[in-house]
């Protein structure tokens, strides 16, 4: 069976303030793990940020992303677990304790999209191809960063 190649992820730097000049592009942090969600298919694989597989502790999100109206796909996100007012809690998700409900997938870059690696598109093209992705398949348990929602409006001019 067709696989995609797990893609080390960027590492982000800690600063105390995002630049504030043309060309940057920040996201927030989640208090959450980072993951790679890998869909092929009807198959759906999620992936730490060492690219193990940790598909079948979040079922959930599985059968969120099944939903997705693409034949291949790889996003790059952090998988979260929030309480009912929405804040994160890292201590729910890091002890397993997190209701499936309560767990979300911040998703903040599409890498892959049906048999095209999109790393050498510009990143606000593949947000916005994201974003979209995400618009036709709508899910309490994926939903785009709003770093992502920012860049897209502010990619159009409003």
């Amino acid at each position: 069976m067709r696989s995609l190649a797990f893609i080390p992820p960027a590492v982000p730097h800690r600063r105390e303030r995002p630049p504030l000049i043309p060309g940057w592009n920040h996201e927030v942090k989640f208090d959450g793990f980072r993951a790679q969600l890998h869909k092929i298919n009807a198959r759906v694989t999620l992936l730490s940020k060492n690219g193990d597989d940790f598909t079948q502790h979040y079922p959930m999100i599985a059968a969120a992303a099944k939903m997705l109206r693409a034949r291949e796909a790889i996003i790059d996100a952090e998988l979260v677990a929030c309480s009912n007012s929405g804040l994160p809690n890292f201590y729910r998700l890091l002890s397993g304790k997190a209701e499936p409900y309560e767990l979300r997938l911040w998703a903040f870059d599409l890498l892959h999209l049906n048999g095209r690696d999109l790393r050498d598109r510009p990143l606000m093209e593949r947000k916005g191809r994201l974003l979209a992705l995400l618009d036709r398949a709508p899910s309490p348990a994926i939903l785009p960063s709003k770093g992502s929602r920012r860049t897209a409006r502010s990619s159009n001019g409003s």
